[in-house]
């Protein structure tokens, strides 16, 4: 199991995992996951609302603070790569089929409580994934399916609506940030408002 620091995870949906990975065939897992913005912003809260409702990035690997691995799953790769996105650069390694999602309690991942705090972490991830380049690819759901997940979910009502520009806009803005400030990824951009 590889786990951030700043994530809350019990110990049933561990063990759910691990013993899931004990199947044969199983490669890759993780739990649900839910967002904690009671301390967030309104930009904030708007932009987890809808990356909750984009499956093409709540079924991955990366992103969830947590994911596993079997013996044979990790034999996918011989060491991590130096990059600040590793859960990216795993979830790549994996098609869609490969990775499974369990039934068990969530994992509770805190969110930034800024929304510069959020744009921190996304010019961090948006580094990362340059940095991947052709080193993993798979089927995985990219930014197109992305962006027809956010125009069905603009299509709901007004509500959703505003969660999807606002998503939209705060990944855009991140993307050009990332490019403008490309410096050595040995800068870690870490969001310290989630950790108050």
């Amino acid at each position: 199991i590889y786990l951030d620091a700043d994530v809350l995870v019990s110990g049933t949906a561990v063990h759910k995992v691990l013993e899931h990975l004990r199947r044969p065939g199983a490669l890759a897992a993780r739990p649900p996951l839910v967002y904690d913005t009671s301390s967030s912003s309104w930009v904030v809260r708007r932009f987890y609302r809808a990356r909750a409702q984009i499956p093409a990035v709540m079924g991955s690997l990366w992103g969830a603070g947590i994911y596993a691995l079997s013996a044979e799953g990790r034999g996918r790769f011989a060491e991590f790569p130096l990059l600040v996105a590793d859960d990216l650069f795993v979830d790549r390694l994996f098609r869609t089929d490969e990775v499974d999602l369990i039934d068990t309690t969530p994992v509770v991942v805190v969110a930034s409580a800024t929304a510069s705090g959020l744009l921190a972490t996304f010019r961090r991830t948006f580094r990362g994934k340059r940095a991947i380049g052709e080193l993993a690819a798979t089927d995985r759901p990219g930014t197109c399916a992305t962006v027809r997940d956010l125009l069905r979910l603009a299509r709901r009502g007004p509500a959703e609506f505003v969660d999807a520009a606002v998503y939209a806009a705060v990944v855009i803005w991140a993307r050009a940030l990332a490019w403008k400030h490309s410096r050595a990824s040995r800068v870690w951009e870490r969001d310290d408002t989630s950790r108050r």
